[in-house]
């Protein structure tokens, strides 16, 4: 299963990405959910790691994290671009999520990635 796990403010606004795993639908290399979900991935690396140094990027095979570099920096304080572009990956990342529950799941919380044990 993929895992989405999204850290929010009190205002419901990201301050970090954690996207691990693999649907297991079909072999690594040929499962759809998974390309679908590294493309997203890739589109909010590239776009953030050109326009904002505000940010530390983790990856590694079978995982991405994307966190602000201060103390909850959302990822919309990248720019309007930006924003728009990570609003818009987590409505497509949702949408996979209703369509493939068994594949992708997602979870917001107020929690920093780094302090869950």
């Amino acid at each position: 299963m993929i895992k989405v796990l999204l850290q929010v403010d009190s205002e419901n606004r990201p301050f970090a990405l954690e996207v691990k795993g693999h649907s297991d639908i079909a072999p690594k290399g040929m499962d759809p959910i998974c390309a679908a979900v590294s493309a997203i991935v890739q589109l909010i690396e590239s776009a953030i790691s050109r326009n904002s140094d505000k940010y530390m990027i983790t990856k590694r095979t079978g995982l991405f994290k994307i966190t602000g570099l201060a103390e909850k920096i959302s990822l919309y304080d990248a720019g309007s671009q930006i924003e728009f572009l990570i609003r818009e990956s987590i409505v497509f990342l949702k949408k996979l999520e209703s369509e493939y529950p068994k594949q992708i799941k997602i979870q917001a919380n107020r929690q920093r990635i780094e302090d869950r044990g």
